[in-house]
């Protein structure tokens, strides 16, 4: 369980603003005398924020490449004279550029796998150690309120289940093993992952989904990680601003472009009576602004939901893609996001190799077989 399923970590209105707590806190606190009720009100505050700001640490800092302005970065791979002589021998050997790449990619993961190794304890030792400074703050000023049994069972289970979580999220810090596994992804999957994740981190987020896609299209690894992240982020983003969480109709269409080494997305979603307001129109103006002046990094950093500023973090990556990213409502009150995102395929199965592309259609509502491990 999460975080937020245990209604301890409460929201904010807006940057800066103090978080408010949540209706189960504020259920029960309400027996407390107005002191006490603000006293509780303020540590849970305190409490949410710096779980957020731990969040923010992690998102931020820690897992970025190491760079001058992201000096905590954890990935961190050094390019040396001996790995460009072995990559020019390998230009010279490989028979295509498919084989040279997986190639420089078995040489990239090996290095930069002996580094997380070295850093993976470290980064789950200082993520539960935070984390129970945490608790324990919001334990000792809690303590002589007179909270109800339930709250403390719940902070309990929470820290519990958190530090849990702080082993997985460590986990992750592992290279793929692509070039042992050699696994493909059919496209028809990882919409399905995708789909999957928000909607255990969305409660009540159960749209139905249409695919437009080739038929048989695989991707790689890389490939996959890449896609998935994208398709997240603006699925996400209809769960958080579309006004319908239940059946809502999403058409998903992507079409890739090997000459150009592009992947096209459309998404395509329904949007509540009502949700399309004034405000939020000035938002979507504002965003435009943001991409075009490249400012949309730091609006994407601020702000945990603006979910088209973090996809324009992920497609501006490239020039080939910078000019690709559209979104606005249609005149049939849909909602409608378009983007590129460079990718060559290397992986060697038949089917990510198709001329044609033949599309194949599907609706699907739901993946319980997905739910229960995203």
């Amino acid at each position: 369980m999460t975080l937020e399923g245990h209604e301890l970590i409460g929201q904010r209105a807006r940057t800066g603003a103090d978080y408010e707590p949540t209706a189960y806190i504020q259920r029960n606190c309400s027996h407390l005398d107005p002191k006490r009720k603000r006293i509780a009100n303020a540590a849970f505050s305190r409490f949410s924020k710096s779980i957020d700001q731990l969040v923010l640490l992690l998102r931020d800092e820690y897992f970025h490449m190491r760079t001058k302005t992201k000096t905590r970065g954890i990935f961190d791979v050094q390019v040396t004279p001996v790995m460009l002589a072995l990559a020019r021998s390998l230009a010279q050997t490989c028979g295509s550029i498919q084989e040279f790449s997986k190639e420089c990619l078995q040489i990239f993961w090996y290095i930069l796998s002996v580094r997380l190794n070295a850093l993976r304890p470290a980064v789950e030792n200082e993520t539960k150690k935070t984390l129970h400074s945490i608790f324990n703050k919001l334990d000792g000023e809690l303590r002589a309120l007179g909270i109800d049994d339930d709250v403390w069972r719940r902070m309990h289970k929470a820290a519990e289940d958190l530090q849990h979580r702080a082993s997985t999220i460590a986990s992750w810090l592992r290279v793929p093993k692509a070039a042992v596994e050699n696994k493909v992804y059919a496209m028809e999957r990882v919409i399905a992952v995708a789909v999957a994740v928000v909607s255990a981190h969305r409660p009540g987020f159960r749209p139905i989904v249409h695919k437009i896609v080739p038929n048989g299209y695989a991707l790689d690894t890389h490939g996959f990680s890449i896609v998935a992240d994208a398709l997240y982020i603006a699925i996400d983003n209809v769960s958080e601003h579309s006004g319908k969480k239940v059946d809502n109709q999403i058409t998903i269409e992507i079409r890739p472009n090997l000459e150009e080494g592009l992947l096209s997305f459309s998404v395509t979603n329904e949007v509540a009576p009502g949700s399309r307001t004034p405000e939020k129109e000035a938002r979507l103006a504002r965003i435009r602004s943001d991409i075009q002046k490249k400012t949309y990094a730091e609006l994407a950093r601020r702000d945990r939901h603006s979910g088209l500023s973090k996809l324009a973090a992920l497609v501006m990556q490239s020039e080939k893609t910078s000019s690709s990213m559209s979104f606005d409502y249609g005149e049939d009150g849909k909602f409608r996001l378009g983007f590129d995102l460079v990718h060559i395929n290397i992986c060697e199965a038949p089917l990510s190799r198709l001329s044609g592309y033949p599309e194949t259609s599907e609706v699907y509502q739901g993946f319980p077989e997905l739910e229960g491990s995203a």
